[in-house]
């Protein structure tokens, strides 16, 4: 006991584990990282969670475990061949991941990755450096986020034109910004268009009438709606032009979890 106000500060929490895949905690039959994930559960111990294995991807069988705080899913790669292999160099092929994961690098060698979702790591701020228990500097007050609002200027595919078809060619943009359907054209898979990087916005999840993202938003017309939790950004008052964003800066707007395999929820 201490008397009031004089308890010492609890120590620091440690710095989260980074998300790599650790086969050792596999805790299926033979711990072997093998489940079909029906009659055998894919498990894992220590509150570590099952994901499809980098090295396999599509094979459903085969899984491998991820720290609690991360979601990591192999199958997410959309890099050529949806096969985790990518060289990520400015004159190859980029490491890309589907439904807003991020691309961790496994091996560099070899151009292998896989990608994860990190709830204590949101795609808007970098991996904090390691420092000795209490002696992480404190960080710069934060500037306000971008707005949601796309910029066609950091298209950075061939042609800066904002057009690739996604296979042969990446949907790449500048400055840390990321790819989405873009708002004008979301039934169109060829056309794309930028976003700041802690904005997850996809023109393709529109709901209203014809899913065209446009609907005048007021009382008495049409409502500006969004499938799978995405919230209507309007871009064109005017017009009642809107697209469907997650903005992990800005509250209640966060991201529920990515769905995970059965029984590993």
């Amino acid at each position: 006991p201490f008397p009031p106000g004089q308890a010492p500060s609890p120590p620091p929490s440690p710095p989260p584990s980074p998300c790599v895949h650790d086969d050792r905690k596999c805790s299926s039959s033979g711990n072997d990282c093998y489940a079909d994930g029906e009659s055998e559960a894919q498990t894992c111990s220590d509150g570590y969670t099952a994901s499809p294995h980098p090295d396999e991807p599509n094979n459903e069988w085969r899984y491998t475990c991820y720290p609690p705080h991360c979601h990591c899913d192999a199958s997410k790669c959309s890099s050529d061949g949806d096969d985790c292999y990518a060289d990520g160099t400015p004159d190859g092929e980029a490491q890309t991941c589907s439904d807003g994961y991020l691309p961790i690098a496994i091996n560099d060698d070899w151009g292998q990755y896989t990608c994860c979702f990190d709830f204590d790591q949101p795609p808007s701020l970098p991996p904090p450096p390691p420092f000795p228990p209490g002696q992480a500097p404190s960080p710069p007050p934060s500037p306000p986020p971008s707005p949601c609002v796309h910029d066609d200027r950091k298209c950075s595919s061939s042609g800066n034109d904002c057009y690739a078809d996604g296979e042969s060619e990446a949907q790449t943009c500048s400055d840390g910004y990321t790819a989405s359907p873009h708002p004008d054209e979301p039934n169109n898979e060829w056309r794309y268009t930028c976003y700041p990087p802690h904005c997850h916005c996809d023109a393709s999840k529109c709901s209203s009438d014809g899913d065209d993202c446009y609907a005048d938003g007021t009382p008495d017309g049409e409502a500006q709606t969004c499938s799978d939790g995405y919230l209507p950004i309007a871009i064109n008052d005017d017009w009642g032009q809107y697209t469907c964003c997650f903005d992990f800066d800005q509250p209640p707007s966060l991201p529920p979890p990515p769905p995970f395999p059965p029984g590993q929820a």
